[in-house]
Order: structure tokens, then C-alpha cells, then sequence
């Protein structure tokens, strides 16, 4: 899905759990890896647009997924509208929760509640500080 013209974000087929488990294998996903533990983690999302980073999370064992999303049509239209059967309804599982709110809004309530965090490779982190969004 393009976003803006300016952003991209896959929304991954997942009718069968098999055809995501290359997840487990992709080097974006090392935050996870190491957060891995056999009684779980909880996981913190900033901008999970069509859900690879939260589906590569629940993959990993995490228990409970925040995602925080600046866009509501993405979460609200795209993932639990017209792609959620598509999507295998990652939006929608009771392990995720997505909040639509800017990340500076609710990144450190979150945080205190996560043990592992993912940000897009993309986002800028002094921006994030200052309390603004890209």
C-alpha cells in the first residue's frame, strides 16, 4: 500500500499461517528475536500500516502487540475494512490492540509496557523526541 506518495507498506497475505513464517528469517525482525522468550513478550509497533511488523511480533510469541498508527483510515478502512480477510485479520486478533494517535502521543506509555519496540527504518528519531511525527 502507498501512503502519500512519500511512504510503502505491505499488507502480506496470511490465510495460512505457513506462508508468513519467512518472518521469521527477516533481518527486521531481529528486534524480536532477541525479545524472544518461552513465556512471551509484549511489543510495541510505531506506524504497523499493513501489519508485517505486528504479524513478525505474534510469530516471535509476543503476547500482547501495541501498534500505534497516526492514520485512521489505514486502521479503520484498509486493515479492518476491505483487507482484513486478506490480512488473516491481524488487526483484529485479542493479542493486538492499534491505537490511531501520533507515536510522540502515546510512545512512552507504551514503552513502559513492552519489552521489545520496532520503528520503521525510516522514522526519525529526534523528530520522534520533539514530540512531532514524520
Amino acid at each position: 500500500m502507498d501512503i502519500d506518495a512519500a511512504a510503502a507498506t505491505p499488507i502480506l497475505r496470511v490465510d495460512q499461517p505457513a506462508r508468513a513464517a519467512y518472518l521469521r528469517y527477516d533481518v527486521a525482525a531481529i528486534a524480536y528475536r532477541l525479545a524472544e522468550r518461552p513465556e512471551g513478550f509484549s511489543a510495541l509497533v510505531i506506524g504497523p500500516g499493513g501489519g508485517r511488523d505486528i504479524l513478525a511480533a505474534l510469530l516471535f510469541g509476543a503476547r500482547r502487540v501495541d501498534g500505534v498508527e497516526i492514520n485512521p483510515i489505514i486502521v479503520n478502512d484498509v486493515m479492518l475494512g476491505r483487507f482484513r480477510n486478506y490480512s488473516g485479520g491481524i488487526y483484529a486478533d485479542p493479542r493486538v490492540s492499534v491505537h490511531v494517535e501520533t507515536a510522540a502521543a502515546s510512545y512512552a506509555a507504551a514503552r513502559r509496557a513492552s519489552t521489545s519496540s520496532r520503528l520503521p527504518w525510516w522514522t526519525p528519531g529526534p523528530r520522534l523526541r520533539r514530540g512531532r511525527t514524520p
